[in-house]
């Protein structure tokens, strides 16, 4: 029995060892432990700043992978192993699954230049290819480029300066015509070129160049006024010729006498002074060509230097003839002012020494008139210098000019005469005279000469170096 109870535990014994030999044999006890390993599907690989790359990795203990990489300033990765490229340089990827790792060596490099795309020919177009001109004008033209680009970048020529010049603009060019002729204007960008001919005519004259015959003038070249040109208009109203309004109609300050003007060295002085006569403080003098010389259209011009200051009233103006020699406005073709019209050249406030006025009055018998004018500014200079001054008279329109500059024009749509409907250039369709005076004004023409001049005038001075009428 003894012995069977020692085999019994003999063989529990040995079945112990032997189950725990299997185990420890199971567990790769007596042997290497197994490795973990993580591979990518490449070790290297080359792209160019902003391609992709897609890289994988497997675990061998099936493990998830995180991925990163050494130099984000070469290239980025996200989770799923897709690599770009960020800036040219060389950078590892890796992928980690906690236990191991496994990199790839990513270059990263600059793309290459794309080839320039085929295109059409760069070609120029202009708004215009054949432009008429006058002498003076000037004409816009305006570019466009094919391929969109800056019209700035054209190159512009003339063919004959002396016939037109250009200038380049954002848009296109300016040309301005020079002299009658016939040029060519070239646009010109790399090979492109495109052209636009021009033809300029001469200029048609104006003003008193349309008019090449001198019908009546006065250069004062004498010693005294020339009495077969002009009379004098004495007094404070038009007593000569049937009375007219006292004052002259305007409340003025002057007395007009035949001795406040002076003929010398080409030059015609009227002169207006602080001097008592009759009922008036101040003398002048009021010249006219009435009965004497009168016309109908043309153009009239006077170079004159006149007085400024308070209370100064120069006027170079034209009147109607009236129809019989030493009669009154009465015997006007168009009946008293200013139904027969006033047509006034120029006309200056003294207290405004830069400003020349132009104006007609029209209309009815006072107090029925109208009047239209316009003013000119005398740039960097006053009235007190040389300047000349005229009209150009013609059945359609009349235009004021002050050295050769026309500032104002009025069409005879604009003036009319009660006396004669129907008739678009009267009144200013009869013949007129001449009218060279010198006023002291109380303020009713001019609103700052109020209560006459200042108290320390004592003369003035309206200098007329000639008056020409041209037809």
């Amino acid at each position: 029995m003894k012995g069977s109870g020692k085999n019994k535990l003999w063989k529990v014994l040995c079945l112990l060892f032997a189950t725990t030999l299997v185990l420890f044999t199971g567990c790769d006890f007596f042997g290497s432990p197994k490795e973990d390993v993580v591979t990518i599907s490449r070790s290297s690989a080359e792209i160019a700043i902003g391609e992709t790359l897609t890289l994988t990795a497997t675990s061998s203990e099936g493990r998830s992978i995180s991925w990163y990489v050494e130099d984000e300033n070469v290239a980025v990765v996200d989770d799923s192993g897709v690599v770009r490229g960020i800036g040219a340089g060389t950078t590892e990827v890796y992928a980690d699954d906690g236990k191991a790792w496994d990199s790839c060596t990513v270059n990263v490099t600059f793309p290459e230049p794309d080839e320039p795309p085929e295109s059409d020919p760069l070609t120029i177009t202009l708004s215009s290819t054949s432009i008429s001109m006058v002498e003076g004008g000037t004409f816009n033209l305006i570019a466009k480029m094919s391929d969109g680009s800056a019209v700035s970048a054209i190159s512009w020529t003339t063919g004959d300066s002396g016939v037109a010049t250009v200038t380049g603009t954002s848009t296109g060019c300016t040309v301005t015509a020079v002299g009658a002729g016939e040029t060519a204007i070239t646009a010109t960008l790399g090979d492109a070129k495109a052209t636009c001919n021009v033809t300029v005519a001469a200029k048609p004259p104006e003003g008193k160049d349309k008019y090449p015959i001198l019908l009546w003038g006065d250069e004062f070249n004498g010693n005294s006024l020339d009495k077969s040109k002009w009379g004098y208009q004495i007094g404070t109203k038009d007593s000569e010729y049937g009375g007219g309004p006292d004052r002259w109609g305007n409340n003025e300050l002057q007395y007009y006498t035949n001795s406040n003007d002076k003929v010398s060295d080409g030059i015609l002085t009227i002169t207006a002074r602080r001097e008592h006569v009759g009922d008036c403080d101040f003398t002048s003098t009021r010249i006219t060509t009435r009965d004497k010389f009168s016309f109908t259209y043309g153009y009239i011009e006077a170079r004159m230097k006149l007085p400024t200051g308070k209370g100064m009233w120069p006027a170079f103006w034209l009147l109607p003839q009236p129809s019989q020699v030493g009669s009154n406005s009465s015997a006007n073709a168009n009946g008293t002012w200013a139904s027969s019209g006033e047509l006034d050249i120029l006309e200056v406030m003294g207290t405004r020494p830069n400003i020349v006025m132009g104006t007609v009055h029209y209309g009815g018998t006072w107090p029925g008139n109208q009047h239209s004018g316009k003013e000119y500014t005398l740039e960097s200079s006053t009235v007190a210098e040389w300047h000349t001054y005229g009209v150009e008279w013609t059945a359609d329109y009349i235009k004021w000019y002050v050295d050769d500059y026309c500032y104002s024009t009025i069409n005879n749509n604009i003036y009319w005469s009660e006396a004669s409907p129907g008739n678009p250039s009267a009144p200013f369709d009869q013949p007129f005279y001449i009218l060279l005076n010198l006023a002291v004004d109380s303020g009713s023409f001019d609103p700052g000469a109020q209560g006459g001049p200042n108290a320390d005038f004592t003369s003035a001075d309206m200098q007329i170096d000639y008056v020409r009428v041209y037809q």
